[in-house]
């Protein structure tokens, strides 16, 4: 039968393989060399950040999207191909994030499951806020990439974005409120004595005025939104660059 090992300090019980006393932390020293201490020590209170691990692309590559016939073909599907586009450039957006990335780089991805559930639901009064997550992420992602943005442009701000997607709503509901009461103003006039006809011709004069005018923001968007997936494409081939010439220099040292 061992005998139980005693602290050289105080003479208590230890464990065996403890080089430190957990009565008075005197260092066993008759027992443990200067590197099993240091060992130990390490192991339980350890000094050394843990390396961030390297962050490789597992998917599948991003798919290329034809951004001016999604949006071009947006007002003849009902706005079905526009709301494809959107929902697949956010889906880009988060596989992008599989590509390697430094450590103080703000992340690209969204829940799809939520934006698509939503969009779907909410449709047109949904757009205001998805496009603010893709024109935020994207720029902030941008502003946080070192000398970036100084070579490259960057999307327009989320929030600029955000309500200019808010008028053209309000554009869009006030010019079928104005094609509406002018209906009704029509009806009203040719079922009674009333002459309405006046009124009749201002509310549909102000819906056309008002629908011309959500056509220019639309169009104003539409640029935007080109711009914005041009800034993205071009992103994605500063990422494939890089990717390449990290393989270069790799296969440099390895020979």
């Amino acid at each position: 039968m061992s005998l139980p090992y005693h602290c050289s300090n105080c003479h208590k019980p230890i464990p065996e393989t403890k080089p430190i006393c957990p009565h008075c932390f005197a260092v066993q020293r008759d027992r443990f060399t200067r590197e099993e201490l240091f060992n130990y020590l390490e192991e339980y209170f350890p000094t050394k950040p843990p390396r961030k691990p390297k962050i490789t692309s597992t998917k599948v590559p991003i798919r290329k999207i034809n951004c001016k016939e999604m949006i071009l073909l947006g007002p003849f599907s009902f706005g079905i191909s526009y709301f494809i586009y959107l929902l697949e450039s956010l889906k880009a957006l988060n596989d992008h994030w599989y590509l390697p990335h430094r450590k103080n780089e703000l992340s690209t991805t969204t829940d799809m499951f939520v934006a698509t559930l939503l969009l779907v639901t909410l449709n047109v009064f949904f757009i205001p806020f998805l496009q603010y997550t893709r024109y935020k992420k994207l720029r902030q992602h941008l502003l946080h990439m070192p000398n970036y943005q100084e070579d490259h442009p960057l999307p327009q701000k989320g929030q600029t974005i955000f309500w200019s997607y808010v008028l053209l709503d309000l554009f869009l509901l006030g010019s079928l409120a104005m094609f509406a009461f002018g209906g009704v103003s029509f009806v009203v006039d040719s079922i009674t004595v009333l002459d309405s006809s006046l009124i009749t011709a201002i509310f549909f004069l102000a819906a056309v005025l008002i629908f011309v005018g959500a056509i220019v923001i639309a169009v104003v968007l539409s640029r935007l939104e080109i711009r914005w997936y041009k800034i993205f494409s071009e992103h994605m081939q500063w990422h494939h660059k890089k990717l390449a010439n990290d393989s270069r220099v790799r296969d440099h040292f390895h020979h």
